[in-house]
Formats: structure tokens, C-alpha cells, sequence
């Protein structure tokens, strides 16, 4: 096959993995996400980054079909081919992923654990607002472990953040988020 019915086919099935996510055909999605890694990891073997987004994209269409344990195996996965690319942003965006899926899973440890590593990432590339997210996340999942101290202590962190960058809706949800921790403390 040459080159150009190469790119023309994962394009093709990069676009229908796309369109069937966006009508919430999550199935038709992840096949065509299925294919679309046989194809990258048999034509591009080396191309990491377009294998990590794949991966990742798959996770979020498994999640999205409550299969947690597949999710975080391909965030697992993703992460692994962001850490070999030193896409830093990508790989903290997995940690975020998995944190997630722990937060889904009620496994608040866990969650804090995988979006403690997202922040530390974030920080490192300077990216606030992936850090007040992670922040918030943190915030969460402290409070669904009915940390409330803690949980505050996060809110606060990332409210100032969001003021600093002139996120109001996040700012607002942060400062309410803490009004409402505070009355069940």
C-alpha cells in the first residue's frame, strides 16, 4: 500500500473514530480507534505520540462505557508512550486520566496518588491551569474520602490560581465548592 492510501486510511479512520464519538456512538469509536492503533502500531510503531493520543482517546470511550479496568489499562498504556516522547503536558494529562478513573472507582487514595502526579507535572511545565485543575480533582476526591480540611486546603489552592488568571466561573465553583465544605465541618 503505498504512503499516500496509508495516510488517506488513518485519517479516514481517525475522522469516522471522531464523528462516532461526537453522536455518542462510543462502540463504532472505539472500534474505529481499535483499528486505527493495528494500523499505527504496524506502519508507525515509533510514532509514540499519535499511538499515546490513540490510546488515551480509547480510555475516554471506555470510560465513557463504564469499562474502568480497560480505561485505566490504556491510560496506563498512554502514559508509558508520553514518558518515552518527554511530552510532558501528554503525560500529565494520563495522570489526570487514571487519577480519574480512580475517582469513578471510589478509590479516593488512589485518585489523590495519580492527580498528586498530574500537579507535580503540570508545575514542572508551568502549566497553571492544568495545575488548579489538578488542585481541584485533589479537592474532590479529599472531600468524597470526607477529608474536609484538606479538601479545603486544595479548593483554596486552585480558587487562587483561578483568580490569578481570571477564570471567574472556576474561581466561583471553587469558592462555592468551599462554602459548602465549611458548613459541614
Amino acid at each position: 500500500m503505498s504512503s499516500k492510501n496509508n495516510k488517506n486510511n488513518l485519517d479516514s479512520l481517525q475522522e469516522t473514530a471522531k464523528t462516532c464519538f461526537s453522536e455518542g456512538r462510543f462502540r463504532d469509536a472505539f472500534t474505529a480507534m481499535q483499528e486505527l492503533l493495528e494500523m499505527l502500531t504496524e506502519q508507525h510503531p515509533s510514532n509514540f505520540t499519535l499511538r499515546g493520543r490513540t490510546l488515551s482517546n480509547i480510555g475516554i470511550v471506555q470510560v465513557q462505557e463504564k469499562n474502568f479496568n480497560s480505561a485505566l489499562a490504556s491510560f496506563q498504556a498512554a502514559l508509558e508512550m508520553f514518558k518515552s516522547t518527554d511530552d510532558h503536558h501528554s503525560e500529565a494529562q494520563q495522570w489526570g486520566n487514571i487519577g480519574s478513573v480512580h475517582r469513578d472507582l471510589k478509590e479516593y487514595g488512589k485518585a489523590i496518588h495519580n492527580y498528586e502526579s498530574a500537579l507535580h507535572l503540570y508545575e514542572k511545565i508551568g502549566h497553571t491551569v492544568g495545575a488548579a485543575d489538578q488542585f481541584t480533582n485533589i479537592a474532590y476526591a479529599y472531600a468524597m474520602n470526607r477529608q474536609i480540611d484538606e479538601a479545603v486546603k486544595m479548593y483554596q489552592k486552585a480558587a487562587v490560581i483561578y483568580e490569578e488568571i481570571k477564570d471567574e466561573e472556576k474561581s466561583a465553583m471553587a469558592r462555592k465548592n468551599i462554602a459548602a465544605l465549611e458548613k459541614r465541618s
